[in-house]
């Protein structure tokens, strides 16, 4: 097990690995960029709101990072995209905050382009193209199936995070690691000392990743 120090204090944090398995990310507003293998911090991706999630191009050397509002602000035009440079930390691009919220955002264009799904205040879907060298708007926006069922509700994700390679499965169970062979039975992997947040696989399935709330050198690599 490594124990990684985390950059900041905050209630929820947030973690991925790089396509390539050498990068680990975390954090809640700042994220810090970390070597898997030496566990050291290699940069930091400063933000000026809590991150809500992040994605890395498909070749990982790109980051497209989402941030959220802090709880007590109550004047919010919406969440704000950056695009960051991982060798240099450098910001590439910012799509500004449109008053419309964030549903996913992945890479096209062999990383040059976001994909981004918008959602306004009837639960009306849009996609949305960034070109990330010019940092401007592409094409048009299009109107999408929200994808709700009759309740309106959207699908819940599964307790059990499937590994890659289908090898294996893992959940969360307060503060343990429970993990289940392909085929065999669950046994407890690990305990964290406070209620686990998340969970990742890294993408050769050789890595599992948690992470506790509440505790600053509490991001695991198991």
């Amino acid at each position: 097990v490594a124990q990684l120090p985390l950059v900041d204090w905050a209630d929820e944090y947030r973690f991925r690995f790089s396509p390539d398995n050498r990068l680990l990310l975390a954090g809640a507003q700042d994220i810090g960029v970390y070597d898997v293998r030496e566990g050291g911090l290699l940069g930091l991706l400063t933000h000026s709101r809590p991150v809500v999630s992040f994605v890395f191009s498909s070749d990982g050397l790109r980051l497209a990072t989402v941030t959220g509002p802090y709880e007590e602000e109550m004047d919010w035009s919406g969440p704000e995209i950056a695009v960051w440079q991982l060798a240099d930390g450098r910001r590439l691009a910012t799509v500004p905050p449109e008053g419309l919220g964030v549903l996913g955002v992945d890479f096209g264009g062999g990383g040059q382009a976001l994909r981004i799904r918008l959602e306004d205040d009837e639960g009306n879907e849009w996609i949305q193209r960034w070109d990330i060298t010019s940092n401007a708007a592409i094409g048009e926006l299009r109107p999408e199936p929200t994808g709700r069922g009759a309740d309106g509700a959207r699908d819940p994700a599964s307790e059990f995070l499937s590994a890659p390679d289908g090898s294996s499965r893992a959940r969360a169970q307060r503060s343990e690691i429970v993990l289940q062979p392909s085929g065999g039975m669950e046994f407890l992997l690990a305990t964290h000392r406070a209620v686990v947040a998340d969970l990742d696989y890294s993408p050769d399935a050789m890595v599992l990743a948690s992470i506790s709330h509440n505790l600053p050198d509490s991001a695991e690599a198991l």
